[in-house]
């Protein structure tokens, strides 16, 4: 088991280095976040209800996208920094998912295991390392429930809260470990359960109430637009994926969990409802556009610290009977999941490589225009995007394809009022519209 473990976490840092190296976007949804930031860099606040430009699909909140802005840009590399950023990230949750372990178990042995047994799930192969709010969400997440639910001094858990509150203005679906944390707190302090609901609104209320009003509105528009259901079949989908590539492990947690006696069982419970309330989350959240297994990776957090403590007890006498050990299931998992693993890691980059000759053709077109100081606005070309972002531009209209015939006319109409200097439209990059 362990060295299998070891293999993932190889497989995890071949992928991770390979990402971070890249110098253009891995996944779509990076180029629409680098823009954001682009945009948070030029003093502008990118939320719009797609009325004016620059008008944006933004359903994030404001922390990944503003650090980012913050962040030095590299030449020809503009992902480079964000994507350390949302790599340190993993790093640090992984951290956490070894420090609560080994605090309930009093071992490091479980704590570790469960946080490379984590690097098997396919949210932290596939985005851990890549330029979107989905990492550091989690981490805020997960700290703040780790402080929340097991810190002794008010301090901690106000720190707690305060993460929490920092995860919703960093991913707007970022709730479950704050309705975990409140739920698993009520059966056992009440106070303290009102205090930290008390505090959380006040962290992300205030924050949501400035964002309205120094956008004039603009903030909760384009949250709207952004998580409007687009696929209400999905939801059903997102909750059967982990037993595509997980079902082992699943299974190893839950006769570990039968097996355990009931004074352990209610220790567990504050994890139990962090995986329950990450998967309806998930399951929420997975109607709306571009989603995909990154609302997965805090129900694999909560699964791979469940995982930790009972493999802690196990390894204490609580092995059900007929096993040598709870490892045979968590073993069974990591032979499935090592190939599942490297065919998602194949697959990622087949489609990377399949981008690259599309984004050089982009860049060498616009490469002229970037210099000239040209206002030049991209429609329906994610390559042209990319390659606009690498020359450092950044793109005015980025609406989601419902909103097309809006899209449209705000570009004419910028076109006429001078607003824009020209607009290049699809992938081969063709000249569309005109000032007349």
């Amino acid at each position: 088991m362990i060295a299998l473990l070891g293999l993932h976490a190889l497989l995890f840092l071949a992928i991770s280095l390979k990402a971070v190296l890249t110098p253009h976007m891995v996944g779509p949804v990076e180029a629409r976040v680098l823009n954001l930031a682009r945009w948070w860099q030029a003093g502008a606040l990118p939320y719009s209800d797609g009325g004016r430009l620059p008008a944006l699909w933004n359903p994030y909140g404001p922390l990944y996208e503003g650090l980012c802005a913050l962040l030095p840009s590299w030449p020809g590399h503009p992902y480079l920094w964000p994507r350390l950023l949302s790599l340190a990230s993993a790093v640090g949750i992984l951290g956490v998912v070894a420090m609560s372990v080994r605090r309930q178990t009093g071992s490091w042995r479980p704590g570790v295991v469960a946080a490379l047994l984590l690097l098997t799930a396919r949210p932290m192969l596939s985005y851990a390392p890549r330029c979107q709010v989905d990492a550091l969400a989690a981490f805020l997440s997960v700290l703040g429930w780790a402080l929340a639910t097991q810190a002794r001094s008010r301090a901690a858990a106000a720190a707690g809260v305060l993460s929490m509150g920092l995860a919703f203005h960093t991913k707007l679906t970022a709730v479950a470990a704050l309705v975990a944390c409140g739920v698993a707190l009520w059966r056992a302090d009440r106070r303290r359960a009102l205090w930290v609901g008390t505090g959380w609104l006040a962290v992300a209320g205030g924050g949501f109430l400035w964002l309205q009003h120094a956008t004039e509105g603009d903030y909760l528009a384009g949250a709207l637009m952004g998580n409007a259901p687009a696929s209400r079949g999905k939801a059903a989908d997102m909750l059967t994926r982990p037993l595509t590539t997980s079902l082992a492990w699943i299974a190893a947690a839950i006769v570990m969990w039968r097996a355990a006696p009931a004074e352990a069982r209610r220790v567990l419970r504050p994890h139990a409802w962090y995986l329950g309330f990450g998967l309806a989350v998930a399951s929420l959240a997975a109607a709306n556009p571009g989603s995909s297994w990154n609302f997965l990776l805090e129900p694999y957090i909560a699964l791979a610290m469940l995982t930790g403590v009972l493999l802690g007890g196990a390894a204490n006498g609580g092995a059900p009977r007929g096993w040598r050990s709870p490892g045979a299931l968590i073993t069974a998992h990591l032979l499935l999941a090592l190939p599942c693993s490297a065919r998602v890691a194949y697959k990622d980059w087949r489609a990377v490589t399949r981008h690259r000759p599309a984004f050089l053709a982009a860049r060498v077109r616009l490469a002229p225009l970037a210099q000239a100081g040209g206002r030049v606005a991209l429609y329906d070309s994610l390559a042209g995007t990319d390659a606009l972002l690498s020359l450092g531009g950044r793109n005015p209209v980025d609406l989601p394809e419902e909103l097309r015939p809006r899209s449209e006319a705000l570009l004419r109409r910028a076109l006429r009022e001078g607003e824009i200097g020209a607009v290049l439209r699809g992938e081969g990059l063709v000249a569309w519209g005109s000032a007349e």
